[in-house]
């Protein structure tokens, strides 16, 4: 079994990367995993990078086991929530999430996770670099990239599940969120579908608990014969 990390475009690795609709999407994926040959793969994807593995899976047969981390299972016009007001959101929180040092970034990660370990310390403070020219540090992403993501996500009419019949999926979700939301989730997943909720947790799971939601996913690849 390869399980796959893949950074998405405008994201770590793949920074400088930029896909301008969903065929770019799929064929940018496929060459990430061409080194993987023909083998089936097993594939984690959280909130926007779950929405986009949904669409991904049905593209790419290869794909054998999916699992979805609070992610792909609605859209957010279900929500109200308009492409152009997301634009602005995320403009503003990308502006605003600036810091004059790496000590007052770090106390405000601390303050935003339920855990905080050298393993979270690391982790964050690689998402951030150093602006010259503000004279700030900011998250280390390709704004024009993550954009682009988000308006092809647009394009995808989530869930997925009745066209992923032959494949194995997981749904994780977080204890702490809004009811409302909970159970429009719920019920957007077939009853053939896996799904568990995992407890002391909001929507960045497996950062808030990371060892039961290991211990779920493991559980569920055995249950599977992976």
């Amino acid at each position: 079994m390869n399980l796959v990390q893949i950074d998405l475009p405008g994201h770590g690795l793949n920074l400088d990367v930029i896909v301008n609709d969903l065929n770019e999407l799929v064929e940018w994926f496929k060459t990430e995993i061409k080194i993987y040959g023909n083998e089936e793969l097993t594939i984690v994807g959280h909130s926007l990078g779950a929405d986009l593995l949904s669409y991904l899976s049905i593209k790419v047969p290869q794909i054998k086991n999916i699992i979805l981390l609070d992610g792909g299972l609605f859209n957010l016009e279900d929500l109200d929530y308009s492409s152009e007001v997301e634009i602005k959101d995320t403009k503003n929180h990308l502006e605003n999430f600036q810091f004059k040092n790496l000590d007052e970034f770090v106390e405000s990660e601390k303050d935003a996770y339920k855990t905080w370990n050298q393993n979270l310390l690391e982790a964050s403070t690689a998402r951030m670099t150093f602006n010259l020219n503000k004279q700030v540090y900011e998250l280390n992403i390709n704004e024009h990239s993550i954009l682009k993501l988000l308006q092809i996500r647009r394009q995808i009419k989530l869930p997925t599940f009745n066209r992923l019949i032959d494949r194995n999926v997981l749904v994780l979700l977080p204890q702490e969120q809004d009811q409302i939301i909970l159970d429009m989730k719920i019920k957007n997943i077939p009853s053939h579908i896996y799904c568990k909720t995992i407890s002391d947790s909001g929507h960045d799971i497996y950062i808030d608990n990371p060892v039961t939601v290991g211990k779920e996913i493991k559980s569920w690849l055995n249950t599977i014969n992976v």
